[in-house]
C-alpha cells in the first residue's frame, strides 16, 4: 500500500527529562484517500538527512481518524529520549507504517521559540555549573582558570559578628599576671599555670655526666655543627668481617677488600700501641719526647695542669683543632672540607673525604641534562635519544628529524626495533630520509636476481655515505620500518642528483617489500607493486639520468610503468627491473624492450634459454637498461 503524508506538524512540548514530543499529522494512501483505524508508526531519530545512524526509534499505535491522527513519543520509560540526544543536532524524524516502508523525505527537527530562548540561560539554580568563565553585568569576575579576577574585597573588624568574649577582652589566656620569684619558671598543674622552681641541670652537672659515663647520644646529634658518623652509618670498618680466634685483618689488592688471615707480623700495630697507651699507666723513659717536645708532668711544671671541668670548658666554650685520628667513644669523626658553594662532601672509598662539585656528579658533561635523564652523561651533544651517541639512538632519521634533533646530513646512530643501536646516513634537508643502499656507477652486484634484495645480509657498511664509491647495502634495509621509498640516480653528464619517491602500504622495511612483492606484470595480474602517477611523471626516470626517449630501443612508449619487482613473465623477452620504470613501444608488457632505475636488466633471448633466476649479462645495478646500457650511481632510501 502507498502512503504519503499529506501533512505533518510537529510540536516540542517543555518536558522534565527524558523529553517527550507531541507529534501529528494526516496520511493519505496512493490514491489519495485517508487512512482510518489503528495502525503501528515507528518514529526514528538520524544524525543525517537520507543516511547516517540510528540514535533511537520507538512504534507506538495510533488511532486515525480520516487520515488525522496525533501521537506523543517518548513516553515510555523503558526507552526515554534523554536530553543528551539532543545535543547532536541536526536530528531527522523518519516515520514508517506498518513496517511498509520508511516515508520520505526525513523532517528536521525543529525548536519551538520557548526552546530557542533556552539557548541561552537566563538563570541557574542550584546543581553545579561547567563554564570556562564568569561575568557579572558584562565585567569578568572568574576567569578560565578559575582565579577570582573582580573587585577586591575589604573588610572591618566592625564588619564581623559573633567574635568569642575572650578575643574581645584582649584575650584572658597569658600569663601576663603571673608574677614569680628570680629562677623560677612557669609550671603548668594541669588547671592553670604557676611559680615552681626551676628543677633543670646545670651546665656543669651536663659536663660531668658526659665526662664521665658513656651516652646514648640521639639520632642526628652532631658535634661543633659536623655530623658523627658511628659504624652503623659509615660502612667502611670491618665489621662485617668474621675471622678465626687469633686471625687478622688483612687488605687482599686482588679481591680489592679486607680478609681474615693468620697473624704473622709479631709486632705491635699502632692501633694495638695505642690501645695500651690510652687503656692503661704507661711509665715512659726519663727524657721522653712527644712529636719532639718535652713532656711536662707534675714534678718539672705543676702549675700548667688543667682541671677537668677547665678542659670541659675550653671544650664546650670554643672551637678544638683535634687532631687527625682522633675518635668519639673509639669511633672515627667525620668532619667537612672546605667546599664551595656547589660543592657537597664526596666519600672516596679510602677512608678520606673531598669537596665534589655537585654539577660534576649530576651532569658530568654539563649539557644540562641530569645523569639520569641523559642517556650518554660522557658527551654533551648527545641526550635525548638525538642520535649524537650509540647509547642516545634514534627510531630513524624522521624520528629524529620529527623531534627537533637534526643537524644537518651526515652519520646519525639508530635503534628501529630495540635490537641495538647502528649507524646510519640520514638526508635531514628533505624530511629524515635513511639511506639504506648505495650502487657503485660500474659492475654493480645489484641486479635484478641479486640475494640482497630479499636476504637479510649487509654489504660494506662500515662506511654509511651518500656518495662513497662502491656497492653498499645497509642493515636500515633489513629492519628499518617505513612507508616511502626514495631512488636517486646521478646524472652523467653533469653530475647532478635527482631523485623519485613513492609511497608504500607500511611500515614495512624495504627487504620486506621486495622479498614479499610478486615478481610479476599486470598483463596476467601475476605480481608487481605498480605505482600511480602519469606517464611524464614516469619518464623522469630517465630525465633525473639526463637522458630522454631517443636513448630507448624504440621511441614510442606505448606502454609505460612504474613500481617494484616488475617483469615481462609472459614471453621470452627477459626486461625486468627491481625498482624504477618498464618502457615499450607495444601497448602491453609482452616483449618488453627497456627499464630503468635500479635492478635492471633490458631485451630477451631469442633461444628463450633464461630462467627466472638468471640475470642476463646485459644486466646492471642502476642506471637505463636498453639497447645500449647507460650505468650510473643512485642510492635508495627509506621512510
Amino acid at each position: 500500500m502507498m502512503l504519503s503524508l499529506f501533512l505533518i506538524s510537529t510540536l516540542f512540548t517543555a518536558q522534565a527529562i527524558p523529553t517527550q514530543f507531541t507529534q501529528h499529522g494526516r496520511l493519505m494512501d496512493a490514491n489519495g484517500g485517508a487512512i482510518h483505524g489503528s495502525h503501528g508508526l515507528s518514529f526514528r531519530l538520524y544524525d543525517d538527512e537520507s543516511a547516517g545512524n540510528l540514535l533511537w526509534q520507538e512504534l507506538i499505535f495510533v488511532d486515525f481518524d480520516n487520515g488525522y491522527y496525533q501521537a506523543r513519543i517518548g513516553t515510555n520509560s523503558a526507552n526515554p529520549i534523554d536530553t543528551t540526544l539532543l545535543l547532536n543536532a541536526p536530528l531527522f524524524m523518519e516515520i514508517e507504517v506498518d513496517n511498509s516502508g520508511p516515508l520520505t523525505p526525513r523532517q528536521e527537527l525543529d525548536a519551538t521559540p520557548y526552546a530557542t530562548l533556552a539557548v541561552q540561560a537566563e538563570s541557574i539554580d542550584g546543581g553545579p555549573v561547567n563554564t570556562t568563565q564568569i561575568s557579572v553585568g558584562g565585567a569578568l569576575v572568574i576567569d578560565q582558570n578559575g582565579t577570582w579576577v573582580g573587585p577586591t574585597m575589604s573588610l572591618a573588624w566592625t564588619d564581623i559578628t559573633g567574635i568569642p568574649g575572650d578575643i574581645l577582652d584582649g584575650d584572658d589566656d597569658t600569663l601576663a599576671t603571673l608574677v614569680c620569684s628570680a629562677g623560677e619558671i612557669a609550671s603548668w598543674n594541669g588547671i592553670t599555670w604557676h611559680c615552681a622552681a626551676d628543677n633543670g641541670l646545670s651546665e656543669s652537672e651536663v659536663e660531668f655526666y658526659i665526662s664521665n659515663d658513656p651516652i646514648d647520644l640521639a639520632i642526628g646529634s652532631s658535634m661543633g655543627g659536623n655530623e658523627l658518623v658511628t659504624i652503623s652509618t659509615d660502612q667502611d670498618s670491618l665489621a662485617a668481617l668474621n675471622c678465626q680466634n687469633g686471625d687478622v685483618a688483612k687488605w687482599d689488592v686482588v679481591l680489592n677488600h679486607w680478609i681474615c688471615d693468620i697473624d704473622l707480623d709479631i709486632q705491635l700495630t699502632p692501633s694495638q700501641v695505642q690501645n695500651y697507651v690510652g687503656q692503661d699507666i704507661v711509665d715512659l723513659a726519663h727524657g721522653s719526647l712527644l712529636n719532639g717536645s718535652p713532656i711536662i708532668n707534675a714534678d718539672t711544671d705543676a702549675d700548667t695542669w688543667l682541671s677537668e671541668a677547665q678542659v670541659e670548658t675550653y671544650i664546650e666554650n670554643g672551637p678544638v683543632n683535634l687532631s687527625p685520628g682522633t675518635t668519639l667513644n673509639g669511633e672515627t669523626i667525620v668532619t667537612s672540607a672546605s667546599c664551595n658553594t656547589s660543592g657537597i662532601l664526596s666519600y672516596n672509598g679510602d677512608g678520606t673525604w673531598t669537596c665534589t662539585d655537585f654539577s660534576d656528579l649530576v651532569d658530568i658533561d654539563n649539557d644540562n641534562v641530569l645523569v639520569w635523564n641523559d642517556c650518554d652523561d660522557a658527551d654533551p651533544s648527545a641526550f635525548d635519544d638525538n642520535g649524537q651517541s650509540s647509547s642516545c639512538p634514534g627510531l630513524s632519521c624522521k624520528d629524529i628529524f620529527d623531534r627537533g634533533h637534526q643537524a644537518g646530513d651526515g652519520v646519525y646512530w639508530v635503534d628501529p626495533d630495540g635490537g641495538g643501536s647502528y649507524p646510519v646516513y640520514c638526508d635531514m634537508g628533505d624530511g629524515g630520509w635513511t639511506l639504506a643502499m648505495r650502487a657503485n656507477a660500474f659492475n654493480s652486484e645489484f641486479t635484478f636476481n641479486s640475494p640482497h634484495w630479499t636476504y637479510a645480509t649487509t654489504l660494506n657498511e662500515t662506511s654509511p655515505a651518500e656518495t662513497d664509491p662502491g656497492d653498499a647495502k645497509y642493515q636500515s634495509f633489513n629492519d628499518m620500518p617505513g612507508s616511502e621509498i626514495r631512488g636517486c640516480l646521478t646524472n652523467s653528464f653533469n653530475g647532478t642528483i635527482g631523485c623519485k619517491s613513492y609511497a608504500y602500504a607500511g611500515p614495512v622495511p624495504l627487504r620486506e617489500l621486495f622479498a614479499n612483492t610478486p615478481i610479476g606484470s599486470d598483463t596476467n595480474n601475476s605480481g608487481g607493486l605498480l605505482f600511480s602517477e602519469t606517464d611524464n611523471e614516469r619518464l623522469d626516470w630517465l630525465t633525473i639520468q639526463g637522458l630522454g626517449v631517443s636513448e630507448l630501443s624504440n621511441a614510442s612508449t606505448n606502454y609505460i610503468r612504474t613500481g617494484i619487482n616488475i617483469d615481462d613473465d609472459v614471453s621470452c623477452y627477459d626486461a625486468r627491473v627491481r625498482f624504477g620504470l618498464a618502457v615499450n613501444d607495444q601497448p602491453t608488457i609482452i616483449s618488453l624492450n627497456d627499464t630503468a632505475g635500479f635492478g635492471i636488466s633490458p631485451g630477451h633471448t631469442s633461444a628463450c634459454d633464461l630462467l627466472s633466476t638468471d640475470d642476463p649479462s646485459t644486466s646492471i645495478g642502476a642506471g637505463l637498461a636498453a639497447s645500449t646500457n647507460i650505468e650510473t650511481a643512485g642510492t635508495i632510501w627509506v621512510r
